[in-house]
């Protein structure tokens, strides 16, 4: 019933909470770790695949045009100047500390979100391409480092205030 718990009945929840969570640390969670390495690579390639085909864009040429050997599609500021300066799209919003600045000394924010926004063969790949480098390089990468003999203990810190 709603209105009636304790704070005998909170203290129980969150200790039961803690120790099932204890519990799955434990005994950890079981991992077809062939499967995620396999998956690494598949998206490895995949990256690799969409940087190929991003290079052979004339936003690419362009760009390799604008900053020659610098040239490092990896860089928010490199992106923002092509988007922005050279290809002339209108920027959406601009970075936080662009507040109280005038028009011309904003920056431009190049996030995913402003980006979605943009129709564009190379930018729809960079999104693609972004998103899966972020997939194995934190996740999977991650879960493939710290798995032992086919487990993951897992770490909960349930008891970290936020």
């Amino acid at each position: 019933m709603i209105g009636t718990a304790t704070t005998p009945d909170a203290y129980q929840l969150l200790h039961e909470g803690i120790q099932c969570f204890a519990d799955i640390e434990e005994a950890g969670i079981r991992v077809d770790t062939e499967y995620v390495r396999k998956t690494r690579a598949w998206c490895r390639k995949r990256a690799e695949k969409l940087q190929r085909k991003m290079e052979s864009t004339k936003f690419h040429k362009k760009w390799k045009k604008e900053f020659g050997e610098k040239t490092n599609i990896g860089s928010d500021k490199q992106l923002s100047h092509m988007l922005f300066n050279v290809m002339g799209y209108k920027p959406k919003s601009y970075t936080e500390k662009s507040k109280g600045k005038e028009e011309k000394d904003k920056t431009p924010q190049v996030n995913e979100a402003t980006l979605q926004e943009i129709d564009d063969p190379f930018i729809k790949m960079m999104i693609e391409r972004n998103k899966i480098l972020k997939d194995e390089g934190t996740f999977l990468k991650g879960i493939d480092e710290e798995t032992v003999d086919g487990v993951l203990h897992a770490f909960f810190n349930h008891h970290a205030a936020r």
